[in-house]
């Protein structure tokens, strides 16, 4: 890389020790603390995440002060948004509802959803203190896209299923204006692509219900730098309350860590 650009500047983002670490020592390249006991998963309210935004030029303090809201609210020993979250998620396990869907209506919030299969996955599958493998299975998938393949199998496959749907209720109303159509699509004529979607979410919603799935459903006003920040905060915040529901640590991965090593033993050996 260094080859490549040689007019770069370099800021390594990296803890206090590590390959990454001692190059950057040796290159006197600038660092940004990755905090002690931090793994990925929960990195992106931590220069990991905010150094990349600022760099977008997000805003990283109203990020901040969205989480802190939000996190704020979670603290709370009533009306606490992520303790309903865990204690309905985990507890939908109980009635055999293993699998957890997050399927977001708008297409920049599909990354949040990659990363909630992660937070989910990766902090809540494991050996609970009396040694049972516990954990539910975390879904990502997209609306509408998805409607035409997972829709089926939420309506007619084993119940076994929550979906939840994050929705955005500001949007870029895209209008269809008047239109010549054939007369079983007329009822699209004079709507826009915005009103359409939030129906189609509506439809899923509906017909899953029908099935006996529960659902849930997350709204954000408007898709903003603290709105984000509430929603990351908020499933940290949940996945924490989770860990402590289904007695396991959610701030480790000792699974991951064994097929690194099983990688790096591959190569040594």
């Amino acid at each position: 890389i260094e080859r490549e650009l040689q007019n770069a500047t370099f800021v390594a983002i990296t803890g206090s020790k590590g390959t990454l670490h001692d190059l950057a020592q040796s290159r006197n390249w600038p660092t940004l603390p990755v905090p002690d006991g931090v793994g990925g998963r929960f990195s992106v309210l931590s220069p990991v995440g905010l150094f990349p935004a600022a760099m977008c030029k997000i805003d990283i303090k109203a990020l901040l002060d969205g989480a802190k809201e939000m996190d704020e609210l979670c603290q709370q020993k009533k009306n606490n948004p992520a303790g309903r979250l865990a204690a309905g998620l985990i507890g939908s396990m109980q009635e055999g509802k293993h699998i957890h869907v997050m399927m977001p209506y708008c297409d920049r919030l599909v990354q949040f959803a990659n990363w909630y299969v992660q937070l989910w996955a990766e902090s809540l599958g494991k050996f609970n203190s009396e040694g049972n493998r516990v954990g539910p299975t975390p879904i990502a998938a997209i609306g509408s896209t998805d409607q035409h393949s997972m829709l089926q199998l939420w309506r007619e496959g084993p119940n076994d299923k929550v979906i939840g749907f994050v929705t955005l209720q500001e949007t870029t109303k895209i209008e269809l204006g008047d239109c010549e159509i054939s007369e079983s699509q007329s009822w699209l004529c004079g709507k826009n692509l915005a009103s359409i979607l939030k129906a189609q979410q509506k439809a899923t919603d509906q017909a899953v219900q029908d099935a006996n799935q529960p659902t849930w459903t997350l709204t954000f006003e408007r898709l903003d730098e603290r709105s984000v920040g509430q929603f990351i905060a908020l499933w940290q915040d949940t996945v924490a309350i989770a860990g402590r529901l289904l007695d396991v640590n959610p701030y480790d991965q000792p699974g991951v860590e064994l097929g690194k090593q099983l990688t790096r033993d591959a190569f040594i050996n």
